[in-house]
């Protein structure tokens, strides 16, 4: 039949690609792939059945992420079109992409011994394709060291594991390493005299003990040493100049572990100067067999130290009334330092703290021939060789008292002339009768007024008025007391009785009268009884002011020298100089007295204007003027502030007269030793307090103490 020509259909045959099985990391190239082709029929081959090259391929690139992916055949073609293509069931997970391998390591950490774990960190090697810690999630490190635990080296490993997609974790294990606590042991400081040993008692202290450790817990006991010990030492000995030197610690025995590393802080030994008071002795002798030096007993110095010895030099010193004292003077002993060979001042400064306490020299006489008194037979009349001469009237006389200015009663027998004749000279060394002046008193001031005289008083009173600046601080009813007085309505008379009775009166005439006395000592004319008991006075506080300025000029020096010693070469200018000295100990010594007279009398009285006084006796017996500071404010009646503002205008005008004489005073020191040690007697003969500004300056300073002690 016709359609038996195509009645046998022949199907082509199917050759199947074949792919080898591949794998490969995450992040990896993909290999050469390989395979094969099945399914020929008959002698067919590759070769003579088909056209084209066999390849097999994928679409798995290096950024795939793990797993299977196909390989795929490709390439031929069937001749004659007898086969078709097919891809093998394998070939679809043909490749496998497995997880590279990433390795994460703990990074090595310290920490001190007692100390919390840090937190740990770690890094990485083998990421791939720009990945980074990023991806990686998961993981904690660990260790199991704790605060408490030794000084050693501990594991640090993961305590959960990391998860990073498409890579395999790999852990390598890091290192903490505990190391030793500081611990620093501090030697005590400690302070010694220069030549005495070391000895170091203070507790060592130690800082930096953790984990409730102790001293005892972490000392290793060894022979000899069951209990915590610290050795201690010094360069310093028992020569070593003073100064500061290390008290060096040390073996301190640590016990194993070592949890703690050991620092030594050194304390610090002070070596200071020894201490000495030298007190001169107290000595009695005869008059006129004084000796000018006398040798001090000292301590017992190192035998490595600074030696020296110490001479009192004898200074007459005034006690109580200065012309009671006349006959049978005291004198101070004033101590001096005198260093021995190839030793300096500087030398004994630097290793003595010296303090000089002055002695006394008190003088006798053989008892009093009673010829001389002039003495009647009665039992009860001068039993003593004291006479007492106070112009006061109105004392009642008593036995051994005469006054100068009154008849003498039937109770003493000596009349005046008879005194007068008999005494002679009363302050001359010669005389066996010691004379007392009665205590200085208003009564006695005012009589000192009447025999100045209206003619002597009224030229200084108009002066005194003249100083407009400084009279309209004084009070109304002192300036009327001295404008009645200058304009006639009061006379000398009425002004001397009210001097007894009326503060304001004694206030009022004390610039006036300060000057009267002034000119008439400088006169060197004989002054009248009261006056002369009124210059003593003065004598005697400017007395007492030169044995304080003594005294003071020691102190002064001694605080130079050893300012001198600690002092560096390169600091001179630190230093005092000797007008500076003299100046200082004046001052002192003018503050002192002041202060004293304060303390002796009842003062006057009169609050401020004791104030407004002062300022103007200063510019009377200065009339050319002198700047000083003053106490400001309000001075109230009290005796202590009466002080402070009379002991400022004082100590003012002192300053003043030695610094405007400090140029001209090349040994300024010398001078003023030389002053301080010569006394003035009670008439003031030697003293140029006209002429020579720091003998008027110590005359005021003088006439203002003795106003102070008025009663």
């Amino acid at each position: 039949a016709a359609g038996n020509a195509t009645a046998l259909t022949v199907n082509p045959a199917t050759l199947t690609y074949v792919a080898d099985r591949f794998s490969r990391t995450y992040g990896a190239a993909n290999p050469a792939f390989s395979g094969s082709v099945t399914g020929f029929m008959l002698t067919d081959t590759l070769a003579n059945a088909t056209t084209g090259k066999l390849a097999f391929g994928s679409t798995a690139t290096a950024t795939s992420n793990v797993g299977g992916y196909a390989i795929d055949g490709a390439g031929l073609g069937a001749n004659n079109g007898n086969y078709v293509f097919a891809q093998a069931p394998g070939n679809s997970t043909a490749l496998t992409i497995d997880p590279t391998t990433l390795t994460v390591s703990a990074d090595a950490a310290s920490r001190l011994y007692g100390a919390a774990n840090p937190l740990f960190s770690a890094r990485y090697s083998g990421f791939v394709n720009g990945d980074t810690a990023a991806i990686v999630s998961g993981l904690q490190w660990a260790t199991n060291a704790t605060a408490a635990t030794p000084v050693g080296n501990y594991p640090i490993f993961p305590a959960l594991a990391a998860v990073a997609p498409n890579y395999a974790i790999r852990y390598v294990p890091g290192t903490l390493s505990v190391t030793p606590a500081p611990l620093t042991i501090t030697a005590p400081d400690a302070s010694r005299h220069y030549g005495e040993p070391n000895v170091f008692s203070g507790a060592v202290q130690y800082a930096g003990l953790v984990n409730g450790d102790t001293v005892a817990s972490i000392y290793l006991p060894a022979f000899g040493s069951p209990s915590p010990q610290v050795q201690l030492a010094s360069p310093a000995t028992a020569s070593s100049p003073v100064g500061a030197y290390p008290i060096v610690p040390s073996g301190f025995n640590l016990e194993p572990p070592f949890n703690y590393s050991i620092t030594y802080a050194p304390g610090t030994l002070s070596v200071t100067r020894i201490p000495y008071t030298i007190t001169a002795p107290d000595l009695t002798t005869l008059v006129g067999a004084v000796p000018p030096t006398v040798a001090v007993t000292t301590p017992a110095l190192p035998s490595f130290g600074p030696q020296f010895a110490v001479y009192a030099s004898s200074a007459f010193m005034p006690t109580g009334n200065f012309l009671n004292d006349a006959s049978t003077p005291t004198y101070v002993l004033l101590s001096t330092i005198v260093p021995a060979a190839n030793t300096t001042l500087g030398d004994i400064y630097a290793h003595y703290d010296i303090q000089l306490v002055p002695g006394t020299i008190k003088t006798t006489r053989p008892p009093v021939d009673p010829v001389v008194l002039k003495q009647q037979p009665v039992t009860n009349v001068l039993d003593s060789t004291t006479i007492i001469i106070n112009p006061n009237p109105a004392v009642v006389d008593t036995p051994g008292t005469i006054n100068l200015n009154n008849s003498d009663s039937t109770t003493n027998v000596i009349d005046n002339a008879k005194l007068k004749d008999a005494l002679k000279a009363p302050d001359s060394k010669d005389s066996n009768v010691k004379v007392k002046y009665a205590v200085m008193d208003k009564y006695t001031l005012g009589t000192v007024v009447n025999e100045f005289g209206g003619d002597m008083l009224l030229p200084y009173v108009r002066g005194v008025l003249a100083n407009v600046d400084g009279m309209k601080d004084m009070p109304e009813a002192q300036r009327k007391i001295l404008e009645d007085y200058r304009d006639g309505k009061i006379s000398t008379a009425q002004l001397s009785a009210m001097m007894a009775s009326d503060p304001n009166a004694l206030a009022a005439m004390m610039p006036a009268l300060g000057k009267a006395m002034m000119d008439a000592i400088a006169s060197g004319k004989p002054l009248s009884d009261a006056q002369q008991v009124f210059a003593g006075h003065i004598a005697e506080n400017i007395n007492k002011q030169r044995v304080i300025l003594a005294s003071e000029l020691q102190k002064q020096v001694f605080e130079f020298e050893k300012a001198k010693a600690e002092t560096s070469r390169n600091n001179a200018w630190a230093l005092k100089t000797m007008p500076d000295i003299a100046m200082s100990a004046q001052q002192a010594a003018t503050e002192q007295s002041i202060a004293a007279a304060i303390g002796a009398g009842v003062g006057l009285g009169v609050g401020i204007s004791v104030f407004i006084s002062v300022k103007l006796a200063a510019a009377a017996i200065f009339p050319s003027g002198i700047a000083f500071s003053t106490v400001g404010g309000v001075v109230g009646t009290a005796a202590g502030l009466v002080a402070t503002a009379v002991s400022a205008i004082v100590i003012g005008v002192v300053s003043a007269v030695m610094v405007a004489q400090e140029q001209q005073n090349i040994s300024a020191y010398d001078a003023a030793m030389t002053r301080a040690k010569t006394p003035v007697d009670s008439k003031l003969s030697g003293l140029d307090i006209k002429n020579d500004a720091t003998a008027a300056s110590e005359y005021f300073g003088a006439f203002m103490a003795t106003m102070l002690q008025m009663n």
